[in-house]
């Protein structure tokens, strides 16, 4: 089916199949593959519509995708992996620019007893790599959401909601996310076995909500975090993520509690609630 230009998503974001066995989190083990078999070319007659594939860097031929990925306009991101500082230096180098929801399925210091820094304290300590965070309540904790925002800024750190399937569901409502099945929880979504987030059950909004009032990000850098940072990340910049002549005008009209009040999608208020 082709979709009208009015209702086409600005991009796909895939996350995986090339991702650390260690770090998979509610990945199934079956689906995952390594850079190196090759399978990543089938991808790239999509990437009109790919904007962003998130990698774990160590694993075998991911410098190759990295660099054909970067080279034909999308956004590569390391995440669901346990590289360290010289493994993300390295895939940097090749093109990788932006670290996916940092403190989930990654790795950190280890102490052997020298410290050696994991995924998460490179990204935080990057001067130039882009990050994001699910500021939801469960996947981070406030003070979390904190440490992120004075490590990075609003300029380079990215709210997401990764919301899931099961998204607006019912506690208790089970979804498929393709290979996982997943189940809403209490303000998240679960793997079965309960081991795992299986993504969020949380609007863009409610993060943002969460980012200002339990957070106490200042609403103009979380508002900057939702929209324009996301937009230049993805290469988006020119198009929309600001309010400013010539973009289109995709906006959103928040109350004072900060919950959503409208909706406008390129110039057209969507009806409804």
């Amino acid at each position: 089916m082709t979709l009208p230009a009015d209702r086409r998503p600005e991009g796909v974001h895939l996350e995986g199949p090339y991702l650390s066995e260690e770090q998979r989190g509610a990945h199934p083990a079956r689906l995952l593959r390594k850079p190196s078999d090759g399978s990543w070319r089938d991808f790239l007659d999509d990437t009109d519509l790919l904007r962003m594939i998130t990698v774990a860097p160590e694993l075998p031929g991911s410098g190759e995708l990295i660099t054909v990925f970067r080279a034909a306009g999308v956004v590569v991101s390391a995440g669901h992996s346990t590289a360290g500082v010289e493994v993300l230096d390295r895939a940097a180098a090749a093109g990788l620019s932006h670290v996916a929801h940092l403190w989930s399925a990654q790795s950190t210091l280890q102490r052997m007893p020298r410290r050696y820094p994991g995924l998460l304290e490179a990204a935080l300590s990057s001067d130039t790599l882009t990050a994001e965070i699910i500021a939801d309540g469960a996947h981070l904790t406030s003070e979390l959401v904190r440490i992120a925002f004075r490590c990075l800024g609003p300029d380079r750190l990215c709210l997401i909601s990764d919301a899931s399937a099961g998204t607006g569901l019912p506690v208790g409502a089970e979804f498929s996310m393709g290979g996982p099945v997943g189940v809403v929880g209490d303000g998240v979504a679960l793997n079965h076995d309960g081991a795992s987030f299986c993504g969020s059950t949380s609007f863009l909004a409610d993060v943002l909500r969460f980012t200002v009032r339990s957070a106490g990000v200042p609403l103009p850098a979380a508002v900057r975090m939702a929209t324009a940072t996301p937009a230049a990340v993805l290469g988006l910049a020119g198009v929309t993520g600001r309010l400013a002549p010539g973009l289109r005008a995709d906006l959103l009209v928040l109350g004072r509690d900060l919950a959503l009040r409208r909706v406008m999608r390129r110039g057209a208020w969507i009806p409804g609630r």
